[in-house]
């Protein structure tokens, strides 16, 4: 809340001595009047050490913010922006010194005025904070690298909230960065400009640091945020003109169902498959088949790799960033001991859309 923001601003000053401007909205409602609630953007003051107003803008008496609290606090905060580029960046994310002096050549790829989108891989620094960081790191590692990659050559990398960089021009024309109600919020925003003909980009050369989640429950939080997300796509009207629209072609229709909300749509039969196979060599085990123990150990094993073999995108990220034999070693390393973990969290929570 309000008293939460100005505290830890207050303890940024007095830690760092930076003085950072804050947006937030609150309830400020004199006595016997109609409630009325506020945009602010407040600062602190170092003369007399208390954070005090800047602008105040008032809302609607009801409902200020319409939809999650992120997607609306964001449409609040951009009417404080300043400048003509928006860097979308996450509360648990930084930046790298040696990275923030490429900035300026980053900016420049807005010299074209078509180019609504600029986005940029993130280094996963939480990978040595625990065993299941590390594997959050590796699968998120090869989504913004290898698998943004294919998207952007295919024409199918739309926005992924941070570190994006977004023109605030196109943000204020089109409806913000993001969306109200969707939980993936931030692709919505990527929709928008692939349907008004815009450019989005991705480049390599830079890139941001960012926490990733380092516990099971907040791993499962996440997961099944993406899955919700994607059955929410499905019946979004946003992805209905989308796929409607000229400057989406039937090949880039494709390309987006299977690199977007089809992998999830897979998802259940993923599932049922595994099921399904289980199923079958428990019925192998009670036959004559069991006198074949090799084919019962493979068959376990490809169960397994039935399973992960989407993972073996992770290796090839790995490949290119290590040399081969200690990328292979420590992939096969690491594998064994995530298969289980991704696994479960197949089976118990990616269930996000359902046949």
């Amino acid at each position: 809340n309000a008293e939460e923001t100005k505290v830890l601003v207050d303890y940024y000053y007095k830690k760092y001595g930076y003085i950072i401007d804050i947006a937030f909205w609150e309830e400020r409602t004199p006595p016997g009047e109609t409630k009325s609630f506020y945009n602010i953007l407040a600062r602190l003051n170092p003369s007399n050490n208390k954070i005090e107003d800047v602008f105040k803008i008032r809302l609607t008496d009801c409902f200020p913010i319409v939809g999650k609290g992120k997607p609306g606090n964001q449409v609040n905060t951009r009417r404080f922006a300043r400048g003509q580029i928006i860097m979308a960046m996450d509360m648990n994310q930084d930046f790298y010194v040696e990275q923030t002096l490429k900035i300026p050549h980053l900016l420049s790829l807005y010299d074209d005025k078509d180019v609504a989108i600029v986005g940029y891989p993130e280094d996963i620094y939480t990978d040595t904070y625990s065993l299941i960081g590390k594997f959050h790191a590796i699968a998120d590692r090869t989504f913004v690298t290898i698998v943004q990659r294919v998207l952007s050559l295919l024409g199918v990398r739309f926005h992924y909230g941070h570190p994006d960089g977004w023109r605030g021009a196109f943000a204020e024309i089109f409806g913000g960065v993001s969306r109200s109600y969707p939980v993936n919020e931030d692709i919505f925003g990527g929709y928008e400009m692939t349907m008004k003909g815009k450019k989005i980009l991705f480049v390599e050369w830079i890139e941001a640091a960012k926490a990733r989640e380092v516990s099971w429950g907040t791993t499962f939080g996440i997961w099944v945020k993406f899955g919700m997300g994607a059955a929410q796509q499905f019946y979004s009207r946003a992805v209905y003109y989308l796929n409607s629209s000229k400057n989406f072609g039937w090949l880039l229709r494709i390309a987006h169902f299977y690199g977007g909300v089809g992998y999830y749509f897979r998802k259940p039969w993923v599932v049922w498959g595994n099921l399904a196979y289980v199923a079958f060599l428990l019925l192998m085990g009670v036959s004559g088949f069991a006198a074949f123990p090799h084919e019962i150990f493979f068959a376990l094993v490809g169960l397994l790799i039935f399973a992960q073999a989407i993972t073996f995108t992770g290796l090839m990220q790995y490949i290119t960033e290590r040399p081969f034999l200690r990328a292979l070693g420590g992939f096969i390393k690491s594998w064994i001991t995530f298969a289980p973990f991704f696994m479960a969290h197949i089976f118990t929570y990616a269930q996000g859309v359902t046949l």
